[in-house]
């Protein structure tokens, strides 16, 4: 078997909210179809897709805890990581300090939920 990733699920406590920052925020292009409880977003090699978590298992909403870390950390490609750190922090995300590797530069951030996500030159 040669296995490809073509599809991530995120499972998510509010979808408008989440979606406005993954489409919106982002700028990923949101895909035809789906629903109310159900929202895909083109992403470069593989789609990201936000499915609502079931009413027993939402946390209630409210501000989000920013985690350290995860199990699963999606990396989105920035041709500049100072710029675009910037225009999240602008648009309400709790970002880390750049890290510098040489010439690989990187940013932790948390998105609406507290899930972590990086911005990354490599």
């Amino acid at each position: 078997m040669k296995a490809e990733v073509s599809r991530i699920i995120l499972f998510v406590d509010h979808i408008d909210r989440m979606s406005a920052f993954y489409g919106g925020v982002l700028g990923l292009d949101k895909l035809p179809g789906g629903d109310a409880g159900f929202v895909c977003f083109a992403a470069g090699g593989c789609e990201i897709c936000l499915h609502i978590l079931p009413e027993q298992y939402r946390s209630g909403g409210g501000e989000y805890q920013k985690r350290e870390d995860t199990y699963v950390k999606f990396v989105f490609r920035s041709d500049d990581v100072e710029r675009d750190r910037k225009y999240l922090i602008e648009n309400g995300l709790r970002m880390n300090e750049i890290v510098r590797y040489g010439e690989i530069e990187l940013c932790d951030g948390a998105d609406p939920e507290g899930n972590i996500f990086q911005i990354s030159s490599r």
